[in-house]
């Protein structure tokens, strides 16, 4: 998405008339991406002793890729 969209959605700052450069919307994400990925690396998942795992093989420019998931 267009970073004038985000500004746009995100943040909504145009209805209380305060323009904003994309600059600032680029640097506000950027804050909020650190934020939420110290918070999600603190993190300490439970497991019940089962674990789902799920896997797949997509061609990818004609090779064959092997992804999974936990």
């Amino acid at each position: 998405m267009p970073q004038r969209k985000l500004k746009r959605n995100l943040l909504n700052i145009e209805t209380y008339g305060i323009k904003a450069a994309p600059q600032t919307t680029h640097n506000y994400l950027g804050r909020y991406e650190n934020l939420l990925s110290d918070y999600m690396n603190s993190l300490k998942p439970k497991f019940s002793g089962n674990v789902n795992v799920d896997e797949l093989f997509v061609k990818i420019d004609g090779q064959m890729k092997y992804l999974f998931g936990l």
